[in-house]
């Protein structure tokens, strides 16, 4: 990682912070969809959890693409299912700790799975001075830039 794109990816998974109710959006060949999930974020990467008989799960098994986003914040990744929410030590720490009665009420659950979301690709769109910009984050080659972003008359 070059010294740069380290110092400010690390700034952002910093601001993240532990956790996030975050919309995930997933597709398969015949439909797109989205909810809002509790997102626990370790290690630079995201993860939640879910039921096997749930759409997104299924979109998940066909298409391990998907993205997530919160406020001015957009991540493409890919998801993988990393097992049982007790197989996960780490998970099961911070989803308690920040979504109580969700863990409470589905990690015990037979069909319940864990998933975690690498991120390929952030974009984060900041105002300085009150000019747009967005940052993007290219994870999978270790680059980051800032764009001053331009409108166009009529667009």
């Amino acid at each position: 990682m070059t010294e740069t794109f380290e110092v400010k990816l690390n700034e952002l998974f910093d601001r993240l912070g532990e956790s996030r109710i975050m919309v995930l959006a997933t597709g398969d060949s015949s439909r797109i969809s989205a909810r809002s999930m509790s997102v626990v974020i370790y290690d630079n990467n995201f993860f939640f959890q879910t039921d096997r008989t749930f759409v997104k799960y299924r979109q998940l098994m066909m298409n391990k693409n998907a993205a997530l986003c919160c406020e001015n914040i957009s991540v493409e990744g890919t998801a993988e299912e990393v097992g049982r929410p007790f197989e996960n030590e780490n998970f099961c720490r911070l989803y308690k700790k920040h979504f109580e009665g969700s863990y409470n009420a589905y990690s015990e659950l037979e069909n319940e799975v864990v998933f975690r979301f690498t991120p390929k690709l952030i974009k984060m769109w900041i105002y300085e001075n009150g000019l747009p910009y967005v940052e993007i984050y290219d994870v999978e080659n270790q680059t980051y830039e800032k764009i001053r972003q331009t409108i166009q008359k009529g667009e």
